[in-house]
């Protein structure tokens, strides 16, 4: 990870595997905007071309409400948020090729009261907003109903439930799913345990 005054610039890594343990690198390039957060990332591989972008857009306070998806310049979807009045997601909207508007994708219908796991570094906040794609919102999210992905559309309306698991100081050790007969059921979604970031 490099930074540029004082932001996470490039994300960069490497996946060998036998058949190629030599592959080029990838490289993920953040741009900034005048309100100081990312406007764009582009993806490339080793030194060839730009393969993909990543378009944002916010509102008048300055949150997250769209991403557009591009390969070779070609929007391929579009992602957008819409909030509650405590500032958190309360819907995801897709837009597909072959869609002709936006479709529900997710509603997201309860949180816990204390800011997200991620709120106390601005690199975590980077990197999980903007390469793992975690919805922009206030606090840790407790329950959803998916209807689609950018990819499909569920036949039924799978509900997820989350725990969030505290230690005595108040920071979270772990998130789990706890939704029985869910492909996600007593999953660790987020273990603190079992991570490593190499933040400033």
């Amino acid at each position: 990870m490099t930074y540029e005054n004082g932001k996470v610039k490039q994300l960069s890594y490497t996946l060998p595997r036998p058949e190629n343990p030599d592959p080029p690198g990838e490289n993920y390039i953040f741009s900034y905007g005048s309100n100081g957060k990312p406007s764009l990332r582009t993806f490339q591989q080793g030194n060839r071309p730009v393969e993909s972008q990543v378009v944002y857009g916010y509102d008048e306070k300055d949150r997250l409400v769209s991403k557009e998806f591009k390969s070779l310049q070609t929007l391929y979807y579009r992602v957008r948020y819409e909030y509650n009045a405590d500032s958190n997601v309360s819907k995801i909207y897709y837009l597909r090729p072959l869609d002709e508007e936006e479709i529900v994708g997710a509603e997201l219908l309860s949180f816990d009261n204390h800011q997200r796991f991620f709120a106390g570094s601005p690199d975590l906040k980077t990197i999980e907003i903007y390469f793992f794609d975690y919805e922009p919102s206030i606090n840790n999210l407790l329950s959803l109903k998916i209807h689609a992905t950018p990819q499909f559309t569920y036949p039924t309306e799978p509900a997820i439930d989350y725990v969030v698991d505290y230690n005595d100081d108040g920071y979270v050790k772990a998130i789990r799913c706890v939704t029985p007969n869910n492909f996600l059921y007593e999953a660790p979604v987020f273990t603190f345990g079992e991570m490593e970031y190499e933040c400033r």
